[in-house]
């Protein structure tokens, strides 16, 4: 009887994983998976901390490099990836003209990413544009946020261009909306979500995220190791 009841449970078991994985292949995510090599770098070595403007530096330099390989169509670095084990951070923030009678706060999943992210994942951006480039100096602090973010306060995507996000002490101009995508997990309720800009908050660690062009998946290795 033991041993039937160990059989049904791995039975039962097996059963979950190939359903889980089942919907892994089948489940849109809002990015696009295939064509999408992942790296990390991690400039810190022996030492704790690294100049930000050192850091932004490098990846303004790494994203050059990247992008004149021939076989890579794209390429940008955030602090996360999507699906990761490890998660998305979240932050509190406070939209502006949306203060809370009930004395809470609002959270939203977020990722720091550098400007052409969300083409290299294949994110449609349903209203504004894309964050200022790495050099620019004039722009004020930017945010794009996601669908779900502009539901859950009943505003319409356009209509949230241009408002402020407070969160600590920094402040963030929402520049664009872009579509859902998968962040945590398969089967996930959709939660607001904010991308920060790597011009804002550059960091010494980054994923690498490498749009390839179709057929050259394994060409450009050699050039990203360099």
């Amino acid at each position: 009887a033991l041993e039937a009841a160990l059989a049904i449970v791995v039975l039962v078991v097996a059963a979950l994983f190939l359903k889980g994985f089942r919907e892994t292949r089948t489940t849109d995510p809002g990015f696009r998976r295939e064509g999408v090599l992942l790296a990390s770098v991690d400039l810190r070595g022996r030492t704790r901390t690294i100049a930000p403007a050192a850091s932004l530096e490098f990846a303004a330099r790494l994203l050059d490099r990247l992008r004149q390989v021939p076989a890579v169509e794209n390429a940008a670095l955030s602090t996360s990836i999507p699906l990761d084990i490890h998660g998305m951070p979240s932050r509190s923030y406070q939209l502006e003209g949306q203060a809370r009678s009930d004395g809470g706060v609002d959270r939203a999943l977020t990722n720091t990413v550098t400007p052409g992210y969300l083409q290299t994942m294949g994110i449609a951006t349903v209203a504004g544009r894309d964050f200022a480039a790495l050099d620019d100096t004039v722009a004020p602090p930017q945010a794009i946020v996601n669908e779900t973010f502009a539901r859950h306060f009943g505003i319409d995507p356009p209509a949230i261009l241009g408002r402020t996000i407070t969160s600590g002490t920094s402040a963030f101009t929402i520049v664009g909306v872009a579509k859902d995508s998968l962040a945590v997990s398969f089967g996930e309720i959709p939660e607001p979500f904010i991308y920060l800009s790597w011009r804002d908050r550059p960091s010494a660690m980054a994923e690498i995220h490498i749009r390839t062009r179709p057929g050259s998946e394994t060409a450009f290795t050699a050039a990203v190791c360099d």
